[in-house]
């Protein structure tokens, strides 16, 4: 099976047609959800969710069906449909849609999927969860039929997470909306690194070729979770809007939650997500214990883990039993942070905080468990964790590289 997209190793991120890619959880993607929907009654959920994803896909996907020397529009919706099974998003048919728009149906969706297991069945008041998906479809449909973004729309007229047998979306075109160009890579770093001669992790995860293209259900089944290969864009320009928005509408104590919304989700994640990957037979057989780390073998790992899932290039400056400190070059996330606003007063590495206050956790507490990664398992690390986070030095506020430590030595 043919790899759509491929990982830029002097980026250390995924990328397909200009637009930089990384793996996410689950868990990180439904939680993370949940949290910007707490904010409903005060900030619009489709100006942030969904356009969102459409200015994403729009602006890829355009340049993609540039790129393709051949092929018509019912290849073009083919293209799309092999893309978001690729990617782990489940499967959509696309060949119902017209110029005009029409129906789609997702026979499968991750978000839909994800959100029923977490969280459990929602009530027939509320809305489905797929805003991603609306909105990777409104920027689709655009793309392959060559229009001007934004000037399709949509609604989700059922859901999985709601008991339906099926996610099915309708997309038309309404009033004309402004729609951005999304970042792309952003404003890379342009300071130098020893690049990892040897990243056995990064070769471990390339080699299990994670694509939702391989299952029945087009979802990414690995490590007992499901992953996908997500959109860094997606997630900068969520989160983006989610802090200028809530200070906006709500003032600092929306500003707050926003922040808090975001670390929390991202610790968690880690220890969802690195739990499941290092407690798996599946990683038992790729890595086992690095030798010629010795005791430090299942830190550095997991600190290499970040680089393989495409989050830029991660490297451990120190450690003792309070203490773990690591630089990130080129982080994607920053990039597209640097984009949207350019520099700010303070540094708001607030994903990148809530990894390494629970990679500190992790550190001390340990790696393994004897029962299953499960909401229990995250909810007792989350609880027991005294690592505070400290930006030393950040792209956002001017420096060359960012630096955060953790420490629990209060």
């Amino acid at each position: 099976m043919k790899k759509i997209g491929s990982y830029l190793s002097d980026k250390n991120v995924y990328e397909f047609h200009e637009e930089p890619l990384f793996y996410q959880s689950e868990y990180f993607n439904v939680y993370f959800q949940k949290a910007v929907e707490e904010f409903r009654n005060h900030l619009d959920l489709n100006n942030i969710l969904v356009t969102s994803a459409q200015e994403v896909v729009y602006s890829q996907l355009s340049k993609y069906f540039k790129s393709m020397s051949k092929g018509d529009i019912d290849d073009r919706k083919r293209a799309v449909e092999n893309y978001f099974q690729s990617c782990g998003f489940g499967k959509i048919d696309l060949q119902p849609i017209q110029a005009k728009g029409g129906y789609i149906i997702a026979e499968n969706e991750h978000y839909a999927q994800a959100w029923l297991k977490h969280f459990g069945k929602r009530t027939e008041h509320e809305s489905g969860v797929s805003y991603f998906t609306l909105g990777f479809l409104a920027g689709a449909v655009e793309a392959i039929f060559d229009t001007q973004p934004g000037v399709f729309t949509g609604i989700q007229l059922s859901c999985i997470s709601k008991g339906d047998s099926e996610c099915k979306f309708e997309i038309y075109r309404g009033l004309k909306r402004k729609i951005n160009a999304s970042p792309s890579f952003g404003k890379e770093n342009t300071a130098e690194f020893n690049e990892l001669k040897v990243n056995p992790v990064l070769h471990a995860i390339e080699d299990l070729n994670l694509d939702g293209r391989k299952s029945d259900d087009g979802l990414i089944h690995e490590f007992d979770t499901t992953l996908t290969r997500h959109y860094v864009n997606y997630f900068a320009l969520v989160s983006i809007k989610l802090l200028m928005l809530s200070n906006k509408k709500i003032g600092g104590a929306g500003f707050k939650k926003a922040k808090e919304a975001i670390f929390k989700t991202a610790q968690d994640n880690l220890y969802f997500t690195a739990g499941k990957v290092m407690n798996s037979e599946k990683w038992s057989e790729l890595m086992a214990v690095r030798p010629e780390l010795g005791g430090q073998s299942h830190l550095k790992n997991v600190v290499d883990l970040q680089t393989a899932f495409g989050l830029g290039h991660w490297d451990l400056q120190g450690n003792d039993s309070k203490n773990v400190e690591i630089k990130i070059y080129n982080s994607p996330i920053t990039n597209a942070y640097l984009k949207l606003v350019g520099n700010t007063k303070a540094a708001i590495g607030y994903y990148q905080g809530g990894v390494v206050s629970a990679i500190g956790n992790l550190m001390t507490k340990g790696f393994a468990t004897d029962g299953d990664v499960d909401l229990n398992y995250v909810d007792k690390y989350s609880k027991d964790n005294d690592f505070q986070y400290t930006e030393k030095q950040s792209r956002m506020t001017g420096h060359d590289l960012d630096l955060i430590n953790a420490t629990n030595d209060y």
